[in-house]
C-alpha cells in the first residue's frame, strides 16, 4: 500500500491508529475489548518498517547511514527502555494509568 499511497501517509496512518488503540486499551471495560484493541493495533502496525523505507529514500546520500543508524538506535532504545518505564508506571499508577 505504501508504494501506491505514499510512505509518509502510511507512517501517519500507522501512528494515528496506534495512538487511538492505545488510548482505547485504557478505556477497555473487560479483557475481550482489550484483546480486540490489541489485535487491531497489530493489524495496523508497521510503523518502524515503513519509517526505515521512508528514511532510506528521502535522506540525502551523504548522510543516509547516519539517518538510518539514528532511526534504528531509537527503535532499539524504545524496545529496551519501554518495558522498564511501563512496569514502573504500572506499579506506580496501575495498568490503566500506564496505558493512559
Amino acid at each position: 500500500m505504501a508504494d501506491l499511497k505514499g510512505r509518509k501517509l502510511m507512517c501517519l496512518r500507522a501512528s494515528g491508529v496506534m495512538t487511538i488503540t492505545i488510548f482505547m486499551i485504557d478505556l477497555s471495560p473487560n479483557v475481550w475489548f482489550l484483546l480486540f484493541f490489541r489485535a487491531l493495533q497489530g493489524a495496523f502496525s508497521g510503523y518502524i518498517n515503513n519509517a526505515n523505507a521512508l528514511m532510506s529514500v528521502s535522506a540525502p546520500k551523504g548522510i543516509q547511514g547516519r539517518v538510518m543508524s539514528k532511526l534504528v538506535t531509537g527503535s532499539i532504545t524504545g524496545t529496551l527502555i519501554g518495558p522498564l518505564i511501563g512496569s514502573f508506571l504500572a506499579t506506580t499508577v496501575g495498568y490503566r494509568g500506564a496505558f493512559f
